[in-house]
């Protein structure tokens, strides 16, 4: 079966939580971004700002499959800086604001909730939280 067939159950409530974000040098020491997300649900998950940025894409060509009509808009996602420009802490705790306001505006729009990636996104923080718990 093909992951957009399959149903994921949601939390009868969904709100995302930006815990806090962390400067991180990497193996090329390239400096990038992690965000701790939490789902008031229960779990947590951290991402690079990258990744999340990655799913948005996802998400958006996984709306324009299924709304042809165009209707619907998602909100804009938090921009990226420059090639070489750093994020001042100020900086950075807007852009973890702004993550934080655009994952729970996406929780209102009703055909989001419904996509497959959305929803395997969500569930994935459950599966990580019940594991966590064995």
């Amino acid at each position: 079966a093909d992951i957009d067939d399959v149903p994921y159950p949601l939390p009868d409530i969904i709100e995302f939580v930006f815990t806090k974000s962390e400067k991180r040098v990497d193996g090329m020491d390239s400096i990038v971004w992690f965000y701790e997300v939490a789902l008031t649900s229960g779990g947590n998950r951290t991402f690079r700002y990258s990744a999340l940025r990655d799913f948005h894409k996802r998400l958006k060509t996984k709306l324009k499959e299924s709304d042809k009509e165009g209707f619907v808009d998602l909100p804009k996602f938090p921009g990226k800086k420059r090639f070489g420009s750093l994020l001042s802490s100020n900086e950075s705790e807007r852009r973890r604001q702004d993550l934080e306001t655009y994952f729970n505006t996406l929780v209102e729009v009703d055909v989001v909730k419904h996509l497959p990636v959305f929803r395997l996104f969500v569930c994935s923080f459950v599966a990580i939280d019940i594991l966590s718990k064995s």
